[in-house]
């Protein structure tokens, strides 16, 4: 409460760390601030909450702005399980939401291991993509930007002998989305979640339209409104009357709901009426099921946050890896990015061994399931040492944002947004509360706390108990021996020599 308290009164003013006395730059509010490309708004498919709009021209086959992480989680459900063994406390809610058990939201969004290509790294990966793939909505008939897998990259950090930050950041890095057409200004973007995903969902979504019923859908309006054609040329020949709107809606109704009866998912993909079918038969009828998906730009700089003032890029600071950086000039007080809020239960980031030798003494209670640390998403995550609930922040290039060292000021602030998206009445629930919730609702902005010249490294202030422990692991960090003999798998993957087996290894070592 404290904390939102003093966000609050911060929030007031446009220079939080703006000294006494000091004058406004009256010139510079006079220049028009450059115009943001990309923005987080209200999706164009009802009831998804937020979406990703392009608010500029994107050629087919281009990159989606910047390259984004990929954090993999590595057998997420199966610790969660272990974990309810050994304490008899359950972390997963079963879909019931009123089983008062911590939802864990991270279902819906993850990808598949394979585009971390990690997913070897254990019995099943999940590639949580915070940029684009969490953000970005999926309707499967208007998808418009591919998927690209990710490159293994330690930021310059591949030796475990030369930094204490080896290892406490992702090396999966340079994701990508591309093009698959040609996006245009004010386009919604639409990424490929993948038709088991909707099927998976199906009891709670309802069916949804795949691309092959829109394909369908469309062949279906082509001939409809050809046969109505033929029959006015037919008639104008013979001098007859062509087919009246009654009788061409009274054949549409027929065709949708009484031949396609037992086809649920194309007879979704048509219009209901005969009006609607006239304007699916020009749009398409993907595109008549989400007439908002095209966004004025005033409507988005009204309506949304702009997601695109910061890049990554690799840290000014020591061990730090990567960063976020400006891509134009921000002045104080201005928002330089928003970004959602995962909420999760702290508990279930906790990784555990099971011993399954029958020697460990373990029993049904628990004794043999042994902590074993936390999954590297928890270096991800906001949250207080003494509460359950963690934050994860998912937008573009959020979480690149590093922490000011010392004798450094940070140059942003977090704050709690005002977007009517933010669900401000969490805030004055309990923590448990708040994690039973299936779905996302804080947002989290980043504030300049003062003029940031374009290419600055963007900083906040993690708070003197993480700097506190970093300090610790700094100062108490020693060189193992298996440290000195790690090689990173991107040093094998780049390496020319073939990848030996521990046999071979004795002969030729």
């Amino acid at each position: 409460e404290e904390v939102v308290r003093t966000e609050a009164e911060r929030r007031k003013e446009p220079y939080p760390n703006k000294e006494e006395g000091e004058d406004d730059d009256d010139d510079d509010d006079d220049e028009e601030e450059e115009e943001c490309g990309l923005y987080m708004a209200q999706s164009s498919i009802p009831n998804s909450g937020l979406g990703m709009y392009s608010n500029t021209n994107i050629t087919e086959g281009s990159t989606l702005f910047y390259d984004d992480i990929v954090i993999a989680g590595y057998d997420l459900y199966v610790n969660r399980k272990l974990h309810r063994l050994k304490y008899g406390v359950d972390l997963e809610d079963d879909d019931d939401d009123d089983s008062g058990q911590p939802a864990w939201v991270m279902d819906s969004y993850a990808w598949s291991g394979e585009y971390s290509n990690g997913n070897y790294d254990a019995d099943y990966t999940d590639a949580i993509i915070p940029g684009t793939g969490m953000l970005a909505n999926s309707f499967l008939g208007l998808v418009n930007a591919l998927k690209r897998r990710a490159e293994t990259d330690d930021a310059g950090l591949s030796r475990r002998t030369g930094s204490p930050g080896a290892g406490a950041f992702s090396h999966h890095h340079g994701n990508r989305f591309v093009a698959g057409d040609s996006i245009v200004e004010g386009q919604e973007i639409f990424v490929d979640y993948g038709t088991s995903w909707f099927e998976a969902r199906e009891e709670i979504m309802g069916p949804i339209p795949f691309d092959e019923e829109y394909d369908m859908a469309d062949m279906l309006l082509r001939k409809f409104f050809e046969l109505e054609r033929a029959n006015v040329d037919h008639d104008d020949d013979d001098d007859g009357t062509p087919l009246s709107p009654d009788v061409l809606g009274g054949l549409w109704e027929l065709i949708r709901e009484d031949l396609l009866d037992d086809r649920v998912r194309l007879r979704l993909a048509l219009p209901r009426n005969l009006e609607g079918a006239r304007r699916a038969h020009r749009t398409g009828s993907a595109a008549h099921s989400v007439p908002g998906m095209m966004r004025a730009p005033r409507w988005l700089r009204e309506n949304g946050a702009c997601l695109d003032n910061m890049r990554p890029g690799s840290s000014n600071i020591p061990h730090a890896g990567r960063g976020a950086f400006a891509t134009r000039r921000l002045k104080g007080g201005r928002v330089v990015t928003s970004a959602p809020m995962m909420h999760m239960h702290r508990d279930s980031l906790r990784m555990y061994k099971r011993d399954e030798s029958g020697t460990g003494g373990g029993n049904d209670k628990g004794e043999s399931i042994r902590y074993t640390g936390d999954q590297l998403l928890l270096n991800y995550c906001y949250g207080h040492p003494n509460s359950s609930v963690l934050l994860f922040p998912y937008a573009p290039a959020v979480n690149f944002v590093n922490g000011a060292p010392e004798g450094t000021q940070p140059n942003a602030f977090l704050r709690w947004s005002d977007m009517s998206y933010h669900r401000s009445e969490w805030l004055d629930m309990s923590a448990g509360e708040v994690l039973t919730k299936d779905h996302t609702g804080l947002i989290l902005e980043f504030v300049a706390s003062r003029d940031i010249q374009e290419g600055e490294e963007i900083l906040i202030d993690y708070g003197d108990g993480w700097r506190d422990e970093w300090d610790r692991h700094s100062e108490g960090w020693n060189v193992s021996d298996d440290d000195r003999n790690y090689v990173s798998a991107s040093m094998l993957n780049n390496a020319d020599a073939p990848v030996l087996t521990a046999r071979e290894q004795k002969d030729e070592p």
